[in-house]
């Protein structure tokens, strides 16, 4: 299946998450391309709307394989014998993780433009990827919404590597994709129209609903 654009595809993940419509959701964007699927749900299930940083670790520019991910508050995963497969040494994998971390918090505080993350303790969560692929970006920020201690935890993507299903399935209590291709590409690769927006659209998109500041804070500035 491919989607026009993020947009379109975020309104037929709504449609399968209309049970949740009524129940005060919160829903959370993985980075900005979660964040054009993530709006179209919100928008359709009256929630509010949310996004949070992420990065992977990645040892070499260009390397299709990560290391692992982070998200924001601290969330980390690392694949089991990934390091010692790329051969990357234990001292360099622990300065990825502060690095990575420290870009993981400056995101998501740029996409919110300076505005704490919305508190999720005993609520229904819903954390919306654009896709998920060989990157762990989506659980690691799952992971990071599960110790806040929602009510229930969900997570929907348009599209997923069918290699992933048995790890996604465990991490949440509710999973929601559209489809499963056999043979996965690049996640862009299956939206006609791939450009993403900015963590500067995204402030804005933010600050019109009320959740951040008009003008998004620069870091370092």
């Amino acid at each position: 299946m491919t989607f026009r654009d993020r947009r379109e595809a975020g309104r037929q993940l709504a449609r399968r998450l209309l049970h949740l419509a009524g129940t005060a959701p919160v829903v959370v964007a993985v980075g900005p391309g979660g964040f054009a699927v993530a709006a179209e749900i919100a928008d359709v299930l009256g929630a509010e709307l949310d996004i949070r940083g992420a990065a992977e670790l990645v040892p070499l520019r260009g390397a299709e394989r990560s290391l692992g991910a982070v998200a924001e508050r601290g969330a980390c995963l690392v694949e089991p014998g990934a390091a010692t497969e790329l051969g990357v040494p234990a001292e360099d994998v622990e300065r990825m993780l502060a690095q990575r971390r420290a870009e993981a918090e400056e995101h998501g505080a740029t996409c919110r433009g300076g505005q704490p993350p919305i508190e999720l303790a005993g609520r229904n969560v819903i954390v919306v990827a654009d896709g998920v692929d060989g990157g762990l970006s989506p659980r690691a920020v799952v992971d990071a919404v599960r110790s806040e201690r929602p009510e229930w935890l969900v997570l929907a993507t348009p599209i997923a590597d069918p290699r992933h299903l048995p790890a996604l399935r465990r991490a949440v209590d509710e999973l929601v994709v559209l489809d499963l291709p056999p043979e996965f590409i690049a996640v862009g690769y299956w939206y006609a129209q791939a450009a993403r927006p900015t963590e500067y659209q995204v402030a804005a998109a933010l600050a019109a609903r009320g959740r951040a500041p008009a003008v998004p804070t620069m870091h370092g500035a």
